[in-house]
């Protein structure tokens, strides 16, 4: 007994830092990104910037098209291979060598799209060279899964680093010089070999076995490439179309309108997937013994997601002038809008990123598929309606209405179809502390800022706290595996 409750500890500790590590990457992947934009506008102009955005959304199209999702599977596979003691080698090898030839094509296709999409000859240049790094992407991504499924996510945290910190100073530096957007670009590539470096070195002595690629295995992750990517690829397009016909129809300042807003997403857009991968393992076991049980862990898991996008939200909407201008400049105030509409769109990400689990639990994942079918359709149209009269503000718009058109998708099959869903509890668990908090955040506003920032978020947790302290421990019990 001794030994076993050892190995739990163990396992438990790993499990903290494996999540430190992703926590603190994450943190400097935010950090870099918005230093970068809030240094651009204010240092250049809103057509440069609006150029900018076409090329990232480009570049983040293609680097979540380049990976196919394959991500989890990859990280399941090589880990299972070390477990029945066969030598995972042969398969990364195999698996470097397919993404690698895909990245290429992802490349090529990349040109071509910022050839097709860009309106200047900036844009097209600045596209070719961002090019080069979705060729780097692929084997990245294959490094990643490797080292995860080796238990050894400093590796990543350590390249995530060392890349990002690069994104912070190169491009400044190349922005105080008055670089053009090429160099800029070129700097990226530069970040991504960087990341490739420190992988190689992590891998040593087992580096020159990515020669021993076989075709059968590549065949063998060709097939299972289908879902996976469909799901990833949708949800890129899902997220980065809107900025792209921004640019296309209104012009490069409405996507720098909505390049701008879209910075306040990204804490919750890489913390709610974190901790969705957290709980991925709970999930998978409790899909095992009982569907009842992983609904009542799933319904709390939504709970806490809504307890963190719904504030975000209605504070983003109450104080969106005043961030703009602190942060961006008094010249984005009229993207307040924008903003407001594009942080209500991550309250349904929430529940998404949750019921995701579920689905991939149960094996279910083509329902994911299926609803990020209509959410892309549906964001499209919309698109094409919403933003010739109103620019930025329909796309955001758009962006919000096919976001609950995917939660209706995924969280009405999961709980009408596999597992119950306590969804008014979800509903009406944070509506109190959300009141509340809105009231404190509108009288607080003729203080300031930051004053109503730190009363409103002082008041909502600790009305949170008096409303869900058993539900919320009910939740940390069940992770535990209480």
């Amino acid at each position: 007994m001794g030994q076993v409750v050892k190995g739990l500890k163990s396992q438990s500790s790993r499990l903290v830092k494996n999540t430190l590590w992703m926590v603190w990457s994450g943190s400097v992947n935010i950090a870099s990104s918005v230093l970068l934009w809030v240094m651009m506008a204010h240092w250049r102009e809103a057509e440069e910037l609006g150029r900018f955005t076409v090329v990232m959304s480009i570049y983040l199209i293609f680097m979540t098209i380049c990976s196919l999702g394959l991500g989890p599977y990859l990280s399941n596979e090589i880990a299972r291979r070390i477990t029945d003691d066969h030598s995972p080698r042969v398969f990364v090898a195999s698996a470097a060598a397919f993404l690698f030839s895909w990245s290429v094509l992802c490349a090529c296709a990349m040109c071509l799209t910022g050839y097709l999409v860009g309106d200047s000859p900036e844009v097209w240049r600045a596209t070719a060279i961002m090019s080069l790094a979705i060729v780097l992407t692929g084997p990245i991504s294959v490094a990643e899964a490797a080292f995860t499924a080796c238990e050894r996510v400093k590796v990543i945290g350590l390249a995530t680093t060392g890349e990002n910190l690069l994104r912070t100073v190169l491009p400044l530096l190349l922005l105080y010089r008055g670089a053009g957007l090429v160099w800029i670009c070129l700097s990226y590539v530069a970040m991504r070999a960087t990341g490739c470096a420190i992988y190689a070195v992590a891998a040593g002595h087992h580096l020159p076995a990515l020669t021993s690629a076989k075709w059968h295995l590549m065949r063998e992750i060709a097939s299972k490439s289908p879902t996976f990517a469909g799901v990833a690829i949708l949800a890129a397009i899902h997220w980065q179309a809107a900025p792209l016909l921004v640019g296309k129809i209104s012009g490069e300042a409405a996507a720098a309108d909505y390049g701008v807003a879209s910075r306040f997403l990204l804490p919750l857009v890489i913390l709610l997937p974190s901790y969705a991968a957290v709980i991925q393992p709970v999930v998978a076991r409790l899909a095992a013994v009982s569907l009842k049980r992983l609904g009542a862990f799933l319904s709390g898991s939504l709970r806490i997601a809504a307890a963190l996008t719904l504030p975000f939200a209605v504070g983003a909407t109450l104080l969106a002038r005043d961030l703009l201008g602190l942060i961006f400049g008094e010249g984005y105030i009229g993207a307040a809008p924008v903003l407001a509409l594009l942080a209500m769109s991550l309250v349904p990400f929430g529940w998404v990123i949750i019921i995701v689990r579920g689905l991939i639990a149960t094996g279910h994942q083509r329902i994911d598929l299926a609803g990020n079918v209509v959410a892309v359709v549906f964001c499209l149209a919309l698109n094409l309606i919403l933003v010739p009269p109103y620019q930025a503000t329909g796309a955001a718009a758009a962006q919000l209405i096919s976001m609950f058109l995917l939660a209706a998708v995924d969280v009405g099959y999961a709980s009408y179809r596999l597992f119950r869903l306590n969804l008014w509890q979800v509903i009406t668990a944070c509506c109190w502390p959300l009141a509340v908090m809105t009231f404190a955040v509108w009288q607080a506003r003729d203080w300031g800022l930051w004053d109503a920032v730190v009363v409103g978020g002082l008041v909502y947790l600790g009305c949170l706290w008096l409303v869900q302290r058993e539900q919320l421990a009910r939740v940390w019990r069940f992770e535990s595996g209480g």
